[in-house]
């Protein structure tokens, strides 16, 4: 049961990907938040990790090292 739920959850992610591509326009380029990439990992990885769940903290560990890879991409913030 559990993995039902995992494999349409991946299912649903992947067909929102699909039409996210589909109807993005051809000449806009979207430049990728490497910083936000790090966060979701780490939330993920934590997540992951206190639930138990395998798949979750291995995507959580692949998105934060992408993340701390590209930190020289990282987007710079406004002191206020």
């Amino acid at each position: 049961m559990t993995n039902l739920i995992i494999m349409l959850t991946i299912l649903i992610l992947v067909i929102i990907l699909l039409i996210i591509v589909i109807l993005k326009p051809k000449n806009q380029k979207i430049k990728t938040n490497y910083r936000t990439i790090h966060m979701l990992g780490l939330v993920f990885f934590i997540i992951g990790l206190v639930s138990k769940n395998q798949a979750m903290w291995i995507i959580g560990l692949v998105l934060f090292i992408t993340g701390m890879t590209n930190k020289d991409k990282w987007k710079k913030t406004k002191k206020k």
